[in-house]
């Protein structure tokens, strides 16, 4: 058909490629015999691709690369106060600080000559193209602030001091 790749392979090929890394620190320090102090920080860094090679009908002549070196890196800090404020009640205010950064490469369509034809008209050379000409670089700073004030009649000492919450 006019130099046309017809028929589809066998499977329609679909690759991903992803790896992920990092790291977790997490400390208690007992301050005294009522009150520990908490505090850790966490580093995630994944890589991700995904793209689809030519497999015949429409889905030629290039590779379709739908996700190219996606990236999302993560770091957060966190600090806590658990204080036996006396014998019935737990308190347990805290911080965390987070920063999650992502971006992403070009992508594109099969073809990038076309949006497809007749009853195969598609959006993958328009999408890619308003895709790729965005600023894809996100930073997402996040605070939280807790507080949580407690019954200790919810809570048993199981195993040495390791401690499992029950009821509501």
């Amino acid at each position: 058909m006019n130099g046309a790749m017809v028929g589809c392979a066998s499977g329609m090929p679909m690759y991903t490629k992803s790896s992920n890394t990092g790291v977790n620190v997490e400390a208690e320090v007992n301050l005294d015999e009522q009150n520990l102090g908490h505090a850790g920080a966490l580093y995630q860094s994944d890589n991700f691709d995904d793209w689809w090679p030519p497999s015949g009908a429409m889905m030629w002549p290039g590779t379709f690369d739908n996700i190219n070196d996606g990236t999302r890196d993560r770091l957060a800090l966190f600090g806590e106060w658990e204080s036996r404020i006396n014998t019935q009640w737990l308190t347990l205010p805290g911080a965390r600080c987070e920063r999650v950064k992502t971006d992403a490469g070009n992508v594109r369509g099969y073809d990038q000559s076309t949006n497809g034809m007749g009853m195969m008209v598609n959006n993958q050379k328009k999408d890619a193209a308003a895709f790729n000409a965005q600023d894809r670089e996100r930073t997402d700073n996040n605070r939280e602030l807790t507080a949580l004030a407690q019954p200790l009649r919810a809570l048993y000492l199981v195993d040495g001091g390791r401690h499992e919450k029950l009821g509501r």
